[in-house]
């Protein structure tokens, strides 16, 4: 009997020690799609929480939101795209949106309200799991609503119910361009209030992709030069992608080095994370929220974070 136990011990461990220095490697070295997950980690199964009616905001507990979707085809996929976006209104709009009692009406007088406002408005670029309804992305929505910003928050292709096909750099970033182009073509050229495209975590790599090549990317999908955001705002961002994959869960499993690992490009944000992001940002007008999220009322008047202590980059962060 205790022959037996031992043996099945002994078995138990060898197996386990197998997966974790042989299988594991081998499947993160090999499998572009174990890798590409890492990055986009939009599955449908994992995602909290779950059964979400997006098409009415206030049930999944955001106070004085519409919902509607932005469509286009994608040059990157060749294909029709779906985009789903909420639009946020501030606080100081909670009374025009309550007194409307006409719930058909209430689309188009938010549309009205959000072209004559003179308040900032955001665009979230959120992380790379989950979708605009996770509970961490709502409080963050409320801090804006109290500063009295609109924000404009959507979920890229493959996340949310925007339309589901595999996420890439292209496709991704595709997708922020045309939520942007919208936004900027909703409001009055003359009287333009302050735009400001808001990145967390994997969302940093799209919105610095996006304002570093507004240009390039505005002519490839045909349409006028888009006016670059009187801000560009980074929370929890990362130099590239090597780095980061030294700072991810799976790195903590010995034998495991996902960086010398790594199959580059794995094609995604190839272009962005390959590079130092600290080179785009020096381009831009930029605001880094570093270690933690926007302090109530405060944090978005900043200038770039130094580096981290011992000389690594500013504000390494997990992709989250």
């Amino acid at each position: 009997m205790i022959g037996t136990i031992l043996m099945t011990g002994a078995s138990v461990t060898a197996s386990l020690f197998v997966v974790q220095v042989a299988v594991l490697p081998l499947v993160f070295k090999y499998s572009k799609c174990v890798q590409r997950k890492m990055v986009f980690s939009n599955c449908s199964t994992l995602n909290y929480p779950r059964n979400l009616d997006y098409e009415n905001p206030a049930s999944c507990n955001v106070i004085g939101g519409r919902n509607f979707s932005i469509q286009f085809t994608s040059k990157a996929d060749q294909c029709p795209i779906k985009i789903g976006v909420w639009h946020i209104v501030p606080c100081c709009l909670f009374r025009d949106m309550f007194v409307i009692r006409d719930y058909t009406t209430i689309d188009p007088t938010l549309q009205i309200q959000l072209q004559r406002t003179r308040n900032p408005i955001v665009l979230y670029c959120h992380g790379n799991s989950n979708h605009r309804a996770s509970p961490h992305r709502l409080q963050m929505y409320k801090v804006f609503q109290r500063l009295n910003f609109h924000v404009i928050t959507f979920d890229y292709r493959g996340y949310g119910d925007s339309t589901p096909v595999r996420p890439t750099e292209r496709g991704v970033v595709e997708d922020a361009l045309c939520v942007y182009a919208w936004l900027i073509d909703s409001l009055d050229p003359e009287n333009r209030p302050p735009v400001i495209i808001w990145g967390h975590s994997l969302g940093t790599a799209i919105a610095s992709n996006l304002v570093a090549n507004m240009a390039r990317l505005c002519e490839e999908q045909g349409v006028p030069v888009l006016p670059q955001p009187a801000a560009l705002v980074l929370e929890a961002p990362f130099n590239n992608l090597m780095e980061e994959i030294e700072k991810h869960p799976f790195s903590k499993v010995r034998p495991l080095d996902l960086k010398q690992m790594l199959i580059v490009p794995v094609g995604v944000l190839a272009a962005v994370l390959q590079g130092d992001l600290r080179e785009a940002i020096q381009r831009l007008v930029g605001v880094l929220v570093h270690d933690g999220p926007v302090p109530d009322g405060r944090a978005c008047a900043a200038h770039p974070h130094p580096a981290r202590q011992g000389g690594q980059s500013c504000a390494l962060r997990a992709l989250c």
